[in-house]
């Protein structure tokens, strides 16, 4: 059986003193409702269902206030300081140490409190130094299996002894680790905390940059902190026994945070933030990119039409910390169990709803080698296919394959670009997986429509979800009964039912489900020779469920549920704050007792991680079938995604508000590990208009995924219904396809290093506080500086210009060359949305005039850009191979170095590489921009090395 079959025994419970919380002790409602009744001993009266508690363990009512109002009332527990409440101390005889980081036990101490269940009598703590730049800290309770991500998910070294998923000793090999983490005490009896700091700015930490931080200012044996050690702790980058004195936190204006809290269904881990730092990630979220403080971020993937901080499609228990000073570190707490995340001035809380304590720090110092040192972890992002990068044209609503074909010739008609057609369930027969309509899109001829495109050198992609209609007869459900791979009611053991758009329908079980796999590939091999789809869009996959509960639709009742010897997954004693008003936990979904039936999992962990085992089923199926790399796009994510598939922000509006916010919505998955992602072009509900849409073509043209998109029953938005959306698009698209080789240059590279493709301006320039905050900008790669138009009427757009030379990429004019960065206004005229070229970089650009696929651009010839810095140096790659086979292949890897020479007006230009696969196109052309731009004729071949002064 697979790793999570080892799943807790849900009656276990610790024996000893039970812990308790203070009783609520106060009542506060969102400004504007009406008071609450107050209960007797000060329980709050408010349905645990739909109120928002606020207070946890250690929060202020002042905190409380902070927060931004809710749609439920809530209710505020009083502060809980371990001194009333209880904390875990060191257990005398339990520190170990080894090369690689140490061990200990805690156990429990202190009154009785059981708010939210019984706390684990005792717990495990193991640190790991995984590799220098990154350690991994567990805590769970040694006496019981607990849940934690299965390896299929997020391959990673052993976990705990008593965590599911157990995968043997770990390697004790010395990691000379840049990253020391300290206990606060060593002593028995003594608070446990925990901070970690990065190695060499150790002592200079003391005033609050910690890597980690949990001392929560408790009662504690000691009175204080101790300097005692663990075992070796490197200092100063070299391995010693002397350890570096821990002090109280300085320069903090808050009161004590809540200690660490391990109970069945509720974790509260807490670490302190820096109150002037910026802090990202924590997502999915439709909101600016910087993190709001005294804000919940609450992670349980939701069938949501994008609102606004609220959860919604993917949950990434992930942020990066950037100092003023440019420094950064990240912190994964790698758990599929629901949770609310509290962002405080200066703390920062995961609370749980199960699983353990999985915490992944990433050392930095730099934000890009965040990235890099946390897709090392979760997994560099997938190498897609060349024509992913091309446009693509989609709409809920096509009423038949006779309106597919005419969108297509209008595309061709009006010399639009057109890489790939996407077709979303109209084309299923009653909204069947896996089947065609007979009369409005007949599979025969909708195989000879997807031969047509592929004779055009274009591509289809169709629509997948994973809820199977309940139907005998129905072939791929007999089969899922028949092979039992569905989703288990727990209450009946029959297959669990939930209501998608066919109407009654199952679920697949696809978390480490070898049966489902066999089923999955089979069902998309059937399809694929049905008809030749060139990828596969998966779809409702949060799970999506149209049942509002279990309760509310005849049809998606369930019978009663007691829970499992006190373990309730339909209402846990903490409730998330689900869609912002606290909804349950199988709201628009299913059952979180639901189980899957390889694992015995329950939804309730595996919930969140549904659409990420769906995805890489779905990819590995498409490796099998076809040979070639996979295309895959997911609505629902998490930590890993990235390396199976791409994603689409969702169901977002045609407003200019969400124009803007699509921009932070891409940003935050390229620190995901996600680059692939891109919103629906011009707006997917609503009613677009001509100029909204021009100016979203201008900007969406350059998303890594480029798809206009919209859904049923709205006006049709293809580009060629309205001039100005047109000519935008016939420029912005042959822009992007001239760009070609920069945007598949940067995915190789992604694959290799986790370096994310679309950049907020952080990325690029930490030390520059002023790009902390942006993100109505962006970069592509480090070389070009994108300043959309996001307000109707403008003509005109202020941007911001960081440190060197800066270049219009249309006229190639110098627009500023300064050592401190600037905010110019810059002209954006109907039909232009402002790019810019960073002094330094040389851009390969092919020729794409009259091009409508992106093989003849291809095929076509090169124009290089060399755009000097201030000391007249630039340097650029290109990466080009088939596009379609699975790496490693053969490729060629192109460097181009340029220097000026101010004595003699020349410049030399020099290309060296591996070259192990043909460049099609020659290099005809080479501009150089400085102080002025010229132009040479040439014939250069990007097969080999040569080296030219002009």
């Amino acid at each position: 059986m697979g790793e999570s079959s080892l799943r807790p025994t849900r009656g276990a419970r610790p024996q000893g003193p039970l812990l308790l919380l203070a009783l609520l002790s106060a009542l506060l409602l969102v400004a504007g409702m009406p008071m609450a009744a107050r209960g007797q001993g000060g329980i709050c009266h408010h349905d645990t269902t739909t109120r928002s508690d606020c207070g946890y363990l250690g929060i202020t009512a002042e905190d409380c206030y902070r927060r931004p109002p809710t749609n439920a009332p809530w209710c505020f527990h009083a502060n809980t300081r371990a001194a009333e409440c209880g904390e875990y101390v060191i257990q005398p005889n339990t520190l170990a140490t080894r090369n690689n980081g140490f061990s200990v036990g805690l156990t429990y101490k202190g009154n009785n409190c059981t708010h939210y269940g019984p706390s684990a009598e005792q717990l495990a703590v193991e640190v790991v130094y995984q590799n220098p730049e990154r350690a991994r800290i567990l805590i769970s309770d040694p006496r019981t299996r607990r849940w934690a991500v299965p390896q299929s998910i997020v391959p990673r070294q052993r976990l705990l002894l008593g965590a599911e998923g157990d995968l043997g000793p770990a390697s004790d090999a010395k990691v000379n680790s840049k990253i020391t983490v300290l206990l606060g005490s060593t002593t028995p009896g003594h608070s446990f905390s925990l901070v970690a700091a990065r190695t060499d700015t150790l002592a200079a930490e003391a005033s609050g940059g910690f890597l980690l931080d949990t001392r929560h200012g408790g009662a504690s044996a000691s009175g204080g902190w101790d300097a005692e050690c663990p075992g070796p702790v490197p200092k100063s980058g070299a391995l010693g026994t002397q350890c570096v004195p821990l002090e109280p936190p300085r320069n903090v204006t808050s009161g004590p945070f809540p200690p660490t809290v391990f109970k069945n269904q509720f974790i509260q881990f807490t670490t302190r933030v820096g109150p002037k730092s910026s802090i990202f990630g924590l997502g999915e979220r439709v909101r600016p990119l910087k993190l709001e403080r005294n804000r919940q971020y609450t992670m349980w993937n939701a069938d949501e039409a994008m609102p606004v901080n609220d959860n919604v499609y993917g949950s990434h228990p992930f942020y990066m910390e950037l100092q003023p000073d440019g420094t950064a570190h990240g912190l994964l707490f790698l758990s599929s169990n629901g949770m609310d995340v509290e962002l405080r001035e200066e703390s920062l809380s995961f609370n749980v709803i199960g699983g353990l304590v999985e915490v992944y720090l990433f050392a930095g110092p730099t934000p890009m080698d965040v990235v890099r040192q946390y897709t090392d972890l979760i997994g560099k992002p997938y190498m897609l296919p060349y024509w992913a990068q091309g446009w693509h044209q989609c709409r809920y609503g096509y009423k038949s394959l006779a309106e597919v074909q005419e969108v297509v010739r209008q595309y061709r008609e009006h010399r639009i670009p057109l890489e790939t057609m996407w077709i979303d369930i109209d084309y299923m027969d009653a909204w069947k997986d896996w089947t065609f309509d007979p009369v409005l899109f007949p599979q025969e001829e909708v195989a000879a429509f997807a031969d047509t495109l592929h004779q055009n050198k274009q591509r289809m992609v169709l629509i997948v979800d994973p809820g199977i209609k309940v139907e005998k007869g129905y072939k791929y459900y007999d089969d899922g009964l028949r092979e039992g791979v569905f989703i288990l009611d727990s209450s009946t053991g029959l297959p669990a039912v939930g209501m998608v758009w066919p109407g009654f329908t199952v679920f697949p079980d696809f978390v480490d489900n070898p049966d489902t796999d066999r089923y999955w590939n089979q069902s998309i091999a059937d399809f694929l020779n049905m008809v030749p789809v060139d990828g596969l869009w998966v779809d409702m996959n949060e799970i999506a469920s149209f049942c509002t509960d279990g309760a509310n639709l005849d049809s998606c009742s369930h019978p009663p549920y007691a829970g499992l010897d006190g373990f309730d997954a339909r209402n846990p004693p903490y409730h998330i704050n689900n869609r912002g008003s606290n909804l349950p936990l199988n709201f628009k979904t299913t059952e979180p007792d639901a189980i899957l039936p390889f694992t015995s999992a329950l939804q309730y962990d595996a919930h969140n991680i549904y659409g990420v085992a769906e995805t890489i089923s779905t990819r590995k199926a498409l490796e099998r079938i076809t040979g070639k790399r996979a295309f895959v796009l997911s609505r629902s994510t998490f930590p890993g995604t990235g390396a199976h598939a791409g994603h689409w922000t969702g169901d977002n509006f045609s407003t200019w508000d969400h124009l803007y916010l699509s921009i932070p919505g891409m940003l935050q998955f390229q620190l995901f590990g996600i680059p692939y992602v891109g919103a629906d072009i011009c707006g997917f509900i609503g009613n677009t208009n001509e100029e909204l849409c021009a100016r979203w073509t201008q900007l969406g043209a350059f998303y890594p995924f480029a798809r206009n998109h919209n859904a049923i029953n709205n006006a049709s938005q293809e580009p060629y219904l309205w001039e100005w959306v047109a000519e935008s698009a016939r420029q912005s698209i042959a822009l992007r396809y001239s760009l070609f080789s920069v945007y598949y240059t940067l995915f190789e590279r992604a694959h290799r290093t986790g370096d994310p493709v679309m950049r907020a301006l952080f990325l690029e320039f930490p030390h520059d506080p002023e790009t902390h905050a942006i993100d109505k900008q962006f970069m592509l790669g480090s070389s070009l500086l994108f300043t959309p138009v996001l307000e109707p009427g403008a003509e005109s757009v202020l941007g911001y210009f960081p440190a060197g030379v800066w270049y219009d990429f249309h006229s190639g004019q110098v627009t500023t060359s300064s050592s401190t960065g600037a905010w110019l206004m810059v002209k954006a005229p109907r039909n232009v949305s402002p790019v810019h070229v960073r002094g330094g970089a040389i851009i390969p650009l092919l020729k794409s005039e009259g091009a409508l696929v992106l093989e003849d651009v291809i095929n076509s010839e090169y124009e290089l850009l060399v755009a000097l810095d201030a000391q007249g140096n630039a340097r650029g790659s290109l990466f080009h191979d088939d596009g379609e086979s699975l790496p490693p292949g053969r490729n060629t890897r192109v460097e181009l170095v340029a220097q000026s020479n101010p004595s003699t007006g020349t410049v030399s230009l020099h290309c060296s590489g591996v070259f192990d696969f043909p460049v099609p196109a020659l290099v005809r052309r080479v501009t150089v921009l400085g102080k002025e731009r010229r132009s040479i004729e040439v014939n250069l071949s990007l097969n080999r090395p040569w080296h030219i002064t002009f």
